[in-house]
């Protein structure tokens, strides 16, 4: 075979082991890509978070002055084994009986970080305690890995306001007026915080939660058939009174946990306490409750 022959041979074997080559590398490579995707996959997540589970804690406190709302800053306190935070929305949830109130967006996000963080969102939230005494925040924190987690604040609040009785409430004999039906009630009081029974004339019973702070009287009635939604709620003052303890207030009615106007102002106050405000004084769609008990 003639010399040029053999070398147009060569160049054409070269030219076809270089492009297979090529091809194989391409392969290769695609390959490698293909696993680094798979990583990066939900499957990829779940095994880093087998390998290095994301865990954190929210379990703080703050202190707050009655009816004085304060910043909110919630801490994110990363206890991983190094793996960090990857972001994620945090959600929280005032106590059901009204003796925080959260002012802004209860939900949030939060930023993927190297470890612990302390959030402050921008725009709010802010917290107020309505009630003297210890409350609870509770915080839920889903992370960008789908895991989640529950803690708390604790909030803890000073009375600013002069008591208008520092007498216990727990009594069974109280009487009440509730949208012009008569009743008993028996409270029990701790800390501010009182639960309790409510029978009325008709035979209607309601459980009763509720609670007061310097001048404020708050109580929800549930219904035995209704306990998720209460059936009504009142809010008013509370006084001493030629030896009584006195409550005034202004009641909103629910229907499946909807309020629901009166069609009539509903006029059930036998005596009102002293300095008794025209925020209390009912208008057409409003209820009113009373109720009364000896202090002796």
């Amino acid at each position: 075979m003639p010399d040029t022959a053999v070398s147009t041979l060569a160049e054409r074997a070269k030219a076809f082991f270089s492009s297979t080559a090529g091809m194989i590398g391409s392969a290769a490579a695609a390959a490698l890509v293909a696993g680094v995707t798979a990583a990066m996959s939900p499957i990829g997540d779940y095994l880093r978070n087998q390998l290095w589970p994301e865990r954190i804690v929210v379990d703080q406190s703050i202190a707050v002055v009655e009816r004085a709302p304060v910043p909110l800053r919630v801490a994110l306190t990363d206890l991983s084994a190094g793996s960090g935070l990857s972001g994620g929305r945090v959600s929280i949830r005032e106590p059901e009986d009204g003796s925080v109130v959260l002012h802004g967006p209860s939900t949030f996000s939060y930023p993927e970080a190297e470890g612990s963080i302390d959030l402050v969102p921008e725009g709010g939230p802010t917290v107020e305690g309505r009630v003297p005494g210890r409350s609870r925040l509770t915080v839920t924190v889903q992370t960008n890995r789908g895991r989640s987690f529950q803690g708390h604040i604790d909030v803890r609040t000073t009375a600013s306001r002069p008591v208008a009785s520092s007498k216990n409430l727990s009594a069974d004999a109280w009487i009440i007026l509730l949208n012009r039906r008569e009743g008993a009630m028996t409270l029990h009081e701790e800390g501010n915080r009182f639960t309790g029974e409510a029978e009325m004339a008709d035979d209607e019973v309601f459980s009763v939660k509720g609670w007061r702070d310097g001048e404020t009287f708050h109580v929800a009635f549930y219904a035995r058939e209704q306990s998720g939604h209460p059936a009504y709620t009142a809010d008013g003052q509370y006084c001493e009174k030629n030896g009584w303890l006195i409550v005034n207030a202004k009641t909103i009615t629910y229907r499946a946990g909807v309020p629901t106007p009166n069609p009539v102002p509903l006029q059930t106050m036998r005596e009102r306490c002293p300095g008794f405000p025209a925020s209390l004084a009912p208008l057409d769609g409003d209820g009113t409750f009373f109720a009364s008990v000896a202090t002796h």
